[in-house]
């Protein structure tokens, strides 16, 4: 029996590698990615002379700036024979091609006995049918003292998208060629990505990959990825930065080293409320109501996941009520979520009742953090 591949199998299916960005300010596109890594502690010549692997470059595009650092060598893998076309077609002609070396393979299936000091995987680890595990396979490669560059995501972060899953999921046809379902949402969803001004993605890629692609997965949180490591690697930077050490220098050693992880974990807990809106920030608040916040958007996680399937309509009510009760939860922290989640209520009404220009109100604007960025470091 064939074990379905998350990404993989939905790329294939359409010949699709919906993850371009825009280059046509390559400038720019590099001054993001360098903001990304000095946010990560790692700075340009860092990279220089270094080792690096990459798992699921996709199109290669954020690779265009890693291998403009002058790496002894980099390594793709990737799986997607779309992906792989595109970056043969992207790195064609480019400086440092030498030191470039592409290998198509599936990244659970990957396999060598060279250690690397950086390893990077973007977007591939969250849905993964067993992210945890699949991160330690990536973090498998890393030199003794090497860093790992991941992303995680949970229920809180991408709850925006989720909400919008659902009514995508409700306008579209599964049976119809995807292509025709992106079509019809271009129009639905073009305000809402407007409104974000830094977006470098083409609109129809996100509808793709974060509207349409079947997520069937599990996420993998800033939680889970410092658990599934913690034994061999601390953390060292993250983009957002949400925790601080306070601890002097001379302090941190033998067992007091590991504590790093369990300061991260705390800092999570207490700031996990901040991923909701890209556009805000927090302050700290009990890990008793965000811990009572996660269970909430993982259970709309599971709601939209199961109506992707069924199309049973009760899950509409499902989503309805579940908006309350978040609403309820954030009432303390900001009192613009009460017309954020109305907004959507009434929007989602108007889907289900046939209107065809709805009006999504505040919740246009919404979305959250997305994907997270952590930088781990590996034991000696």
């Amino acid at each position: 029996m064939k074990v379905f591949k998350p990404f993989i199998d939905y790329y294939g299916e359409n010949e699709i590698s919906p993850v371009a960005q825009d280059i046509s300010n390559i400038t720019k596109h590099f001054e993001m990615r360098n903001s990304l890594y000095m946010a990560l502690g790692i700075p340009s010549r860092l990279i220089e002379g270094r080792s690096v692997i990459e798992f699921g470059p996709g199109s290669g595009y954020n690779a265009l700036f890693t291998l403009s650092l002058s790496p002894a060598k980099y390594l793709l893998v990737e799986g997607n024979p779309t992906g792989l076309k595109n970056i043969g077609q992207l790195f064609a002609g480019r400086d440092n091609v030498e030191n470039l070396h592409v290998v198509e393979s599936y990244i659970e299936e990957f396999n060598t006995a060279e250690k690397f000091d950086l390893v990077i995987c973007e977007g591939v680890i969250s849905n993964q049918l067993n992210p945890s595990e699949f991160l330690k396979h990536v973090a498998s490669f890393s030199a003794s003292s090497g860093l790992v560059v991941i992303n995680c995501m949970d229920s809180v972060s991408f709850l925006s998208e989720n909400l919008r899953r659902f009514v995508s999921f409700y306008m579209t046809d599964a049976d119809l060629p995807v292509r025709d379902n992106v079509e019809k949402l271009l129009p639905v969803w073009k305000d809402h990505l407007d409104s974000i001004k830094d977006m470098t993605r083409p609109h129809e890629d996100w509808i793709l990959d974060n509207m349409l692609q079947p997520l069937n997965g599990a996420m993998l949180s800033i939680s889970d990825a410092v658990k599934a490591l913690r034994d061999d690697f601390y953390v060292y930077k993250a983009s957002p930065d949400f925790f601080t050490d306070w601890r002097w220098f001379k302090k941190i050693h033998g067992d007091e080293r590991d504590k790093t992880n369990d300061i991260v974990l705390n800092e999570y807990e207490r700031s996990v409320h901040n991923l909701l809106d890209y556009k805000k920030e927090f302050s700290p608040r009990d890990p008793k109501e965000n811990l009572q916040l996660l269970e909430l958007c993982e259970r709309v996680n599971s709601d939209v996941t199961q109506f992707m399937v069924s199309r049973d309509p009760k899950y509409v009510e499902l989503i309805l009520e579940l908006t309350k009760q978040i609403e309820c939860n954030l009432k303390s922290v900001d009192s613009d979520f009460s017309k954020i989640f109305e907004d959507y209520r009434n929007g989602l009404n108007q889907v289900v009742s046939g209107v065809t220009d709805i009006d999504f109100g505040h919740f246009t604007s919404f979305f959250g953090r997305g994907q997270q960025y952590l930088s781990f470091v590996r034991h000696e």
